[in-house]
């Protein structure tokens, strides 16, 4: 699917989120807010502090979206399982913060792999690739992060607890990811909170999986 039918989801979702009211008690934490597209001269500048390229999707996001997108919520009402984890959700990216996220995403992984870790050869070598390589999308509010490879532009999560969820692919591209937030209602961004959607077998994210259909009519209708 073409990135711009992406980005129409996304806004349809937002426009469309005061629908859930009916059947939740839900208490805005940030309001929606989506700031112009970004010009050349300001990815230019970012891009310059990186001293690197961004990724192509990255920048078609800042370019025919938003440089900057805010949007937090918290559920006062409780769910049962298995989506009793799920507490909060929202969406956010920033341009004028990718420079700063990226930094403390440098101090992170150096964090990580740390000696004091004493990850077994092996072990090490396989979390180099997991967590190295990458721009950060998002942080998450208990010290994990959400990113992007800059190679194959897949995003995963990256757990600073070695959750089940850590390496694991939220979506093949930055498009593909955004879609799947879109589908569950931006609920996240919280390791657990996406666990009830993550497919063991296929090890990928679904978003018209049973739980995902299931926590879709739950929200919209409140049955389940």
């Amino acid at each position: 699917m073409k990135h711009d039918k992406i980005f129409e989801r996304v806004v349809n979702r937002l426009e469309n989120f005061h629908d859930l009211y009916t059947h939740n008690e839900i208490n805005i934490i940030t309001p929606i807010a989506i700031s112009p597209q970004a010009t050349e001269k300001e990815i230019s500048q970012v891009v310059s502090l990186l001293g690197f390229k961004i990724p192509e999707q990255l920048e078609t996001l800042f370019k025919e979206f938003s440089k900057e997108l805010a949007f937090d919520y918290q559920f006062e009402n409780e769910f049962k399982k298995p989506y009793d984890g799920i507490f909060a959700g929202g969406l956010n990216w920033s341009l004028d913060t990718l420079y700063s996220m990226y930094l403390d995403y440098i101090g992170w992984t150096e964090a990580w792999l740390d000696p004091e870790m004493e990850f077994e050869p092996e072990e090490f070598e396989r979390q180099e690739k997991i967590v190295l390589n990458k721009i950060p999308l998002e942080e998450v509010a208990n010290g994990d992060l959400i990113v992007m490879d800059l190679t194959n532009n897949q995003v995963t999560y990256l757990s600073h607890e070695d959750d089940y969820l850590h390496g694991k692919i939220l979506g093949n591209d930055l498009f593909e990811y955004l879609d799947f937030r879109q589908s569950i209602w931006f609920a996240g961004n919280e390791d657990w909170q996406f666990e009830p959607f993550f497919n063991n077998e296929l090890e990928c994210m679904e978003k018209e999986g049973e739980n995902a259909k299931g926590w879709c009519e739950l929200l919209e209708n409140g049955v389940h």
